[in-house]
């Protein structure tokens, strides 16, 4: 199947195959569909990523789609790890779907700590944004701030599946559909950030890359950033925003919970951040 490559990122790359936007390759362990185009087969598109998969020995594969085409996934073995109601426009749910070809991919490192983590966030009572300390502002971040952010989250994670500790990389994806927020501090270094990326055409929104630097971390800046995001995102126009967070990670996940976002499933072992490869968890919010 003749392929387009679009990004190569670090250690994985994102190409065009059979009508589909996937990543794969050795850092991630797994394919990920990212986004079929209105034309595609899902039949084809899951006999070419099967194929793939195949060929690379990779252990997982995992896909988001439409529920209107969720039929031939479900018919070929792939399992619904995670929903979120009126992902595309408000108006269609998003199903996040897996197939495991490695068995042991889908065994849980410490089940009882994710669980906990989960019913300790869903037990967090919705906390308004409070304001950052005195002399700190917060803004959206340009072009000339991709070396500091490139640095910080080069600092903050060891590994992650798309190259955000390259300026490059961020210059790209900023013109594309990224808009990334900061907080700075009263010395103005930037100290803290998170993005946005967008799918202008399904109206929603990943809440992603948060990153504080050590010395400024349980200030509250992700909650700040958050909602700050989310009132940038709905003056866009955007309708659901969701977040991909470690379920290891007691405060990303209580972070999302307070602001109002609901729990839609775990991804197992789904995604190389921080040094290893950890499950995750799926929040959402209609805004």
């Amino acid at each position: 199947m003749a392929t387009n490559e679009l990004v190569v990122t670090v250690g994985d790359v994102v190409e065009k195959l059979a009508g589909a936007t996937i990543q794969h390759g050795d850092l991630n362990d797994r394919i990920y569909l990212m986004e079929m185009s209105s034309e595609a087969s899902a039949k084809q598109v899951i006999h070419a990523i099967e194929e793939l998969a195949q060929t690379n020995n990779y252990g997982k594969i995992f896909i988001k789609t439409p529920k209107s085409k969720q039929d031939a996934f479900l018919h070929s073995g792939y399992e619904i790890e995670a929903s979120v109601p009126g992902f595309y426009r408000g108006l269609e749910d998003a199903l996040f779907m897996v197939k495991y070809l490695d068995a042991d991919r889908r065994e849980l490192e410490n089940p009882e700590l994710v669980q906990e983590i989960i019913d300790v966030s869903q037990d967090k009572d919705t906390v308004e944004a409070q304001g950052l300390p005195v002399k700190h502002t917060l803004r959206e971040l340009g072009v000339d701030d991709t070396k500091a952010m490139a640095q910080i989250y080069g600092q903050v994670f060891p590994t992650y599946p798309f190259p955000i500790s390259d300026p490059v990389y961020l210059i790209k994806v900023m013109n594309d559909f990224v808009r990334s927020f900061g907080v700075f501090d009263e010395h103005n270094n930037l100290v803290s950030l998170a993005a946005c990326e967008i799918d202008r055409k399904g109206l929603n929104v990943e809440m992603t890359d948060f990153a504080t630097m050590p010395d400024f971390r349980g200030q509250g800046f992700a909650h700040e950033l958050l909602h700050f995001m989310e009132e940038a995102m709905s003056k866009d126009g955007i309708k659901t925003a969701y977040t991909i967070a470690r379920s290891r990670s007691f405060g990303m996940n209580i972070t999302f919970s307070k602001a109002g976002y609901e729990f839609a499933g775990m991804l197992k072992n789904n995604t190389n951040i921080s040094g290893s490869i950890q499950s995750m968890n799926v929040w959402y919010k209609h805004i």
